[in-house]
C-alpha cells in the first residue's frame, strides 16, 4: 500500500476579483494541517500546502505548476487527499 499524501490550498484574499476576504482561511489550513499529522500520522513530506504565505493570494499559475509536480510525485498505490479552502463555501 502507498501512502497518503495532501494538497491543501487556502486563499484568503480575493480583492482582486472584488470578493469578500476569507481571514481565518490561514488558520483552517493549518488545522487541516496539523489534523492530518496527529490523526493520520502523516509525514510533513507528505503534505503541501499554499496560501499560508503571500498573504493569502494563490496565483493560478502558481497553483497549476504545484499540482502538476505534486501529482508527478505520486505512486500509483497512493491516496492523494486535496483540500481546497475558498471564500463562497461560506456565503
Amino acid at each position: 500500500m502507498g501512502r497518503v499524501k495532501a494538497f491543501l490550498v487556502g486563499v484568503s484574499d480575493y480583492s482582486s476579483i472584488g470578493a469578500h476576504d476569507l481571514p481565518f482561511c490561514k488558520t483552517d489550513i493549518i488545522n487541516v494541517n496539523k489534523a492530518l499529522r496527529e490523526g493520520f500520522h502523516l509525514d510533513d513530506m507528505d503534505i503541501f500546502q499554499m496560501g499560508i504565505t503571500n498573504n493569502g493570494q494563490v496565483a493560478t499559475f502558481d497553483f497549476i505548476h504545484a499540482l502538476e509536480l505534486f501529482l508527478g510525485n505520486l505512486q500509483e498505490d497512493d491516496i492523494f487527499v486535496f483540500f481546497f479552502l475558498r471564500p463562497w463555501d461560506f456565503w
